[in-house]
């Protein structure tokens, strides 16, 4: 087959037949025998007129015009018959001034609106597509869109409006605690939301202000550095002990934890005051007061209480806690498991603990 379209690589040493005689063609352009072949004569294949079934050969494509002309009219009717070009008018919803299209005299022009009244003018059209959608709607106390005067304008709320007093939106009032055009003028709960929003985010960065203004200069009583000054960022966080308020940074407090060679309740008391606390909280920044501990001490409890334990591993191991253990204890189905007593240790100096 590729011998009979002239692209043959093998030469003399191909394996199919290179007779003419016994190969039936198959160059015949099949797109030219339905008269649209896009290549011309720049086709490889062979544009011929193969014979019908009835014996008579087919017939020649037609030419393409080589312009567009407009069909004859058979009579002074048929152009009447025919529909007119009309432009596109919006018709739901009483857009424009009637339910229902009116009847247009013969001789209209085709330009001519569909829905066009004798008394229609450019002013009653809508001149936007916010217009054109609301207009045909009903008022906005029966469930309605609001009218653009009522709404508040988003860019004067961001800060900046460049339509000015031209502005179809209503321009809110000026917001004391955050400084943005935000209040309603009109709108009183709409004032309240925003005001108590505004101060309970004004009052949490207030606290971080002073939280971080409180913790810049405390010095860790291991290693004795500035916490805040130290070269990396993941060890500018404080170790807060439980029950004891001498201040030590993360890394430092846990390498004295985890040390082996002293004693539990060496290691799980403070170097300082020698108090126990059972566990050491991670924070940014350093507390002092028992009220704002007690909450550091709570959060940290429920972040904690959704990590699974990596002793109890779902129920294959068991966690030296027990029911301490503030990690989770839960089985592959989701089950918690019940709080087990830690198991008794015996010391060197024979005593339990």
């Amino acid at each position: 087959r590729y011998y009979l379209q002239g692209v043959c690589r093998e030469g003399s040493k191909c394996l199919f037949s290179h007779d003419l005689s016994s190969s039936k063609s198959s160059t015949v352009c099949k797109y030219y025998q339905k008269g649209q072949c896009a290549y011309g004569s720049r086709c490889r294949y062979d544009h011929v007129r193969l014979p019908q079934a009835g014996g008579a050969a087919a017939p020649a494509p037609p030419a393409a015009p080589a312009s567009p002309r407009q069909p004859p009219e058979r009579g002074p009717g048929a152009a009447r018959g025919k529909r007119e070009k009309r432009t596109l008018v919006l018709r739901d919803r009483n857009l424009c001034g009637s339910g229902e299209e009116k009847p247009r005299p013969v001789g209209a022009p085709g330009a001519a609106p569909c829905c066009s009244e004798p008394g229609d003018s450019e002013e009653g059209k809508p001149h936007s597509y916010l217009e054109a959608i609301c207009s045909g709607l009903e008022e906005p106390g029966a469930g309605g869109c609001p009218a653009a005067g009522e709404q508040l304008c988003p860019y004067a709320a961001a800060g900046a409006c460049h339509f000015g007093e031209r502005c179809l939106y209503l321009h809110g009032d000026l917001c004391e605690i955050c400084g943005l055009q935000v209040l309603h003028p009109f709108d009183q709960e709409q004032r309240k939301a925003h005001e108590m929003m505004c101060m309970a985010t004004f009052e949490h960065d207030m606290e971080r202000a002073f939280a971080f203004q409180a913790s810049q200069d405390k010095v860790c009583s291991i290693c004795m550095e500035v916490v805040y000054e130290k070269p990396s960022a993941s060890e500018r966080r404080f170790g807060i002990l439980s029950n004891c308020t001498h201040t030590y940074c993360l890394s430092c407090i846990r390498q004295w934890r985890c040390a082996k060679q002293f004693e539990n309740p060496i290691i799980k008391s403070c170097p300082e005051c020698r108090v126990i606390s059972e566990f050491v909280i991670p924070s940014v920044y350093w507390v002092e007061e028992q009220e704002k501990k007690n909450e550091l001490i709570e959060a940290f409890k429920q972040g904690v209480g959704k990590k699974p334990c990596k002793y109890f591993e779902q129920g294959k191991g068991t966690c030296p806690f027990g029911g301490k253990c503030l990690y989770l204890h839960a089985y592959p189905d989701g089950t918690r498991a019940e709080p087990e007593k830690p198991r008794k240790q015996l010391s060197s100096e024979g005593t339990v603990r």
